[in-house]
């Protein structure tokens, strides 16, 4: 089954069943109860901002470094809630990500079963690792 894009130009393939339907509307709802613990991430200011900040010039350059092509999941909060508001406009998401680092990363965290742990996001090794190798002297986790 595919998807076309609101253009229709472009498709997108879903391979989703019932069951995924299922996790991935458990873990959105558990994904928005934690981001609205950082009123600040969805309210424009200098906390919004470095976390696009953040995603643009440290997450999305370590990826590409990195020649990730696996599902990518558990960045930090902030920078999950960009880049799922960033997917949220499929056009743009693909035109920027194709422009910025060459690829349209996999990320289907919302459609991983062990993405939230006891009501709260896990964050990866992996990606931790991948952005001290990129940017070592920048913060992983904000505070």
């Amino acid at each position: 089954m595919t998807h076309p894009y609101v253009d229709g130009a472009h498709q997108v393939p879903l391979s989703l069943t019932n069951d995924n339907h299922v996790v991935a509307m458990r873990n959105e709802l558990l994904f928005l109860k934690i981001i609205s613990q950082y009123p600040k991430l969805f309210t424009p200011g200098p906390v919004l901002t470095n976390a696009i900040r953040r995603y643009e010039k440290i997450f999305l350059p370590a990826l590409k470094s990195s020649n990730t092509r696996h599902p990518i999941q558990g960045a930090p909060i902030d920078i999950e809630w960009v880049w799922h508001c960033h997917m949220l406009a499929p056009l743009a998401y693909h035109k920027d990500c194709e422009e910025v680092i060459g690829m349209i990363p996999d990320h289907t965290m919302l459609y991983q079963p062990n993405v939230f742990t006891n009501g709260s996001y896990a964050i990866s090794d992996e990606i931790r690792n991948m952005w001290e190798k990129y940017a070592p002297k920048a913060n992983f986790k904000e505070k």
